[in-house]
């Protein structure tokens, strides 16, 4: 900076003004901010420590903030777990990859806990974590994550939004204490296969957290091939999986709920749900165990869905259709399949206590032709009609059900049903009526529907 000093000279009467130069420089990033804007960072050393691990990892600087290397140390037997400026872990901590500020030189120590899950990758390639999250971050889509020990979630869950194959290997999933979603929650652009090597795992939850989710909430792709998913809450919508859309397949494992049902679709939100059964056992203690939204669709060949005190199968709003050709579907206080169109073949067993099918049902009244829920039999099965004794008639074509609330029937929709008696002769049943109503009953050991009711 330029700075002016009058020196005051005796003789001749001459004022000599001299002026004279200085340079005022930076230290450590500072400066007079009433002379300079120029900033300059300090760089500072970082050294890695494998506290106990093998291996080597270069020092760094920094200067500002960076992301600190990925470790390279490893312990057998022991799965990283972040660094820590004390070797005992009770310094500053800092997660792998994690962004660094230093303000001085300073080690970082490794820190090693037993490993709570492990990552297969598509090339074989098997690396441990300390925790599942870790390893739900770390793994590639396309990756099998391997529980080594019971794992709680954070309390917002842990979200899929890659293809990840979940094996349980005997071990729990559960919630933390202040648990707020789901503890699995499968994007729309996830895709989640749950299954389980060895006889005990489960993913548990003992409560309902917030509407729309459950145990495991699922808005894209998810396959149940083991294990056990439940929730044992007392509160209405404590579900063991809430769909809001996506495709959900069911092909072993248990799926259960004490409360709420075991598989919901809330209807409120998402798309449409695809879900199918190929075979484990899917309950419902107080509750319906599958609740269908508005356009969804089941497909049923195997397993088994029961509920003590509600439907196994049920649409609230009378939408949706459900495709059954095997398993078991059963209620031990309603109807087994209750408000929904139902496609039927093969020889399930359905079995509920007032009737085993309530077909999708309409205010609307069926003599003013509005069409009611619909009951398609794709195969031949036989029917038995209800009467003391009982007649049972070969059905060889297709049928099409048409009911209404109370289980009316028209001449016409019964008339397409023709039958073949022991001699041979093809007849149209019960033609000449007008209307009756009835219930229908099925029984899959003998391969046969029984109409029960009244003719009017």
């Amino acid at each position: 900076m330029l700075n002016n000093k009058l020196l005051s000279v005796m003789g001749g009467g001459v004022l000599l003004i001299i002026f004279s130069l200085f340079v005022v420089g930076c230290d450590n990033g500072s400066s007079d901010p009433g002379t300079s804007n120029t900033t300059t960072s300090k760089s500072y050393t970082i050294t890695f420590n494998s506290n106990g691990g093998a291996g080597t990892m270069q020092e760094v600087t920094i200067s500002g903030t960076k992301p600190l290397p990925v470790c390279t140390f490893t312990r057998e037997g022991f799965a990283f777990s972040g660094w820590n400026t004390k070797a005992d872990g009770s310094g500053t901590r800092y997660a792998d990859k994690e962004s660094c500020t230093p303000k001085e030189d300073m080690t970082l120590y490794a820190q090693w806990g037993k490993p709570k899950a492990s990552v297969t990758t598509t090339s074989g390639t098997t690396t441990s974590y300390a925790t599942l999250d870790a390893a739900l971050a770390s793994a590639p889509s396309g990756s099998t994550i391997t529980l080594k020990a019971d794992s709680t979630t954070p309390a917002n869950g842990l979200t899929i939004t890659k293809s990840i194959t979940l094996d349980l290997n005997g071990c729990t999933i559960q919630a933390a204490p202040d648990q707020s979603e789901s503890l699995l929650v499968v994007a729309e652009q996830g895709s989640l296969t749950i299954k389980n090597s060895r006889s005990t795992g489960k993913i548990t939850l003992s409560k309902s957290i917030i509407t729309g989710s459950g145990t495991i909430k699922n808005e894209g792709k998810l396959t149940i091939n083991g294990g056990t998913i439940e929730n044992t809450g007392t509160e209405s919508k404590s579900y063991a999986i809430c769909s809001l859309g996506g495709t959900v397949t069911i092909n072993g494992g248990t799926i259960t709920s004490t409360s709420a049902n075991a598989i919901n679709k809330n209807s409120s939100t998402g798309g449409k749900m695809t879900l199918s059964v190929t075979g484990g056992n899917i309950s419902s203690t107080n509750a319906d165990a599958i609740v269908l939204g508005i356009g969804d669709t089941i497909t049923v060949n195997g397993g088994t869905i029961s509920s003590r005190e509600g439907a196994a199968i049920k649409s609230n709003i009378n939408d949706g259709t459900a495709t059954i050709s095997g398993g078991t579907i059963k209620s031990d206080k309603t109807y087994a399949i209750s408000g929904l169109d139902i496609i039927l073949s093969g020889a399930p067993t359905i079995q509920g206590k007032n009737a085993d099918i309530r077909l999708k049902s309409y205010a609307s009244d069926w003599k003013n032709n509005k069409i009611a829920g619909k009951l398609t039999i794709t195969d031949q099965l036989k029917i038995t009609d209800g009467k003391e004794p009982a007649e049972t008639k070969s059905y060889s074509s297709t049928a099409v059900f048409t009911a209404d609330t109370d289980y009316t029937i028209t001449k016409e929709d019964v008339s397409k049903l023709s039958f073949v008696d022991s001699t041979g002769n093809t007849y149209k049943y019960m033609s000449s009526y007008t209307t009756y109503t009835y219930t229908l009953q099925l029984d899959s050991s003998k391969n046969t529907i029984t109409l029960k009711g009244t003719i009017s």
